[in-house]
């Protein structure tokens, strides 16, 4: 109680935390949702030295392990005097949200989707008005299932001016593409044809993907259609 109501007196830092996966692989998707930050004139900081959320450790099991970096992450946040997070990886708003309690806390996690479908109203009049073709959301499992972040990537799409068609199965029903839960890097077979399967349902030339490692892994596998993450369209939309 007491640190909430340090926090709250005395910390107002915002922290973009991108995630591994776009700090060190999908750096385009990183510098995308930076920018737009920026146009929006939402001031934050960045922290280099920040380790990994640890949602792959939990994932795997490794209970130590997640202990140890979310103890160091937690000095960090306290040291840089951060009361919110505004991250673009599924799997750390999981455990900022639900395994560190961040907002028991006194900070608020938000996912980029969310603060974006905010502050809608802020930049539709940017977008460019007419042209965008039809495209196919496939739902993340981190996001959706865990997070229950469904509607704020579709508010997106939709605003900037894209058909939206949909999985056979979506939303809470949505079938996992296979990136995540240890499945690609255990089982990399099971994980290649999960990810064929849903490219299969796709019903546009383009499926957009929820997350980064859904976007890696579903464009690995695609032969016959663009995969996209919803910062692509979003940047490609903008005037």
């Amino acid at each position: 109680m007491i640190r909430k109501l340090v926090r709250k007196v005395f910390s107002n830092k915002t922290l973009y935390y991108p995630g591994c996966l776009n700090r060190t692989m999908t750096t385009d998707i990183n510098d995308n949702y930076m920018e737009m930050l920026k146009k929006l004139g939402v001031e934050f900081i960045t922290i280099d030295e920040l380790a990994c959320a640890g949602h792959p450790a939990l994932s795997a099991g490794y209970a130590d392990e997640f202990e140890a970096l979310r103890e160091k992450n937690m000095d960090l946040l306290d040291r840089y005097g951060v009361s919110k997070i505004i991250t673009a990886c599924p799997g750390s708003l999981k455990v900022f949200r639900q395994d560190y309690r961040l907002e028991d806390k006194g900070i608020e996690v938000l996912h980029i989707y969310e603060l974006l479908a905010k502050k809608i109203d802020r930049i539709k009049d940017k977008f460019k008005k007419g042209g965008a073709p039809r495209v196919t959301y496939h739902d993340s499992c981190v996001l959706g299932r865990h997070c229950g972040i469904y509607d704020a990537p579709r508010k997106l799409l939709l605003a900037a001016g894209y058909g939206l068609e949909e999985m056979p199965k979506k939303r809470e029903q949505a079938e996992c593409c296979g990136a995540c839960g240890g499945v690609k890097a255990n089982y990399p077979k099971v994980a290649n044809d999960l990810a064929k399967q849903r490219l299969k349902q796709c019903k546009t030339e383009i499926l957009v993907a929820g997350s980064p490692s859904c976007y890696l892994h579903l464009k690995e596998n695609a032969s016959d259609r663009q995969v996209m993450e919803v910062s692509h369209l979003i940047r490609d939309a903008l005037a």
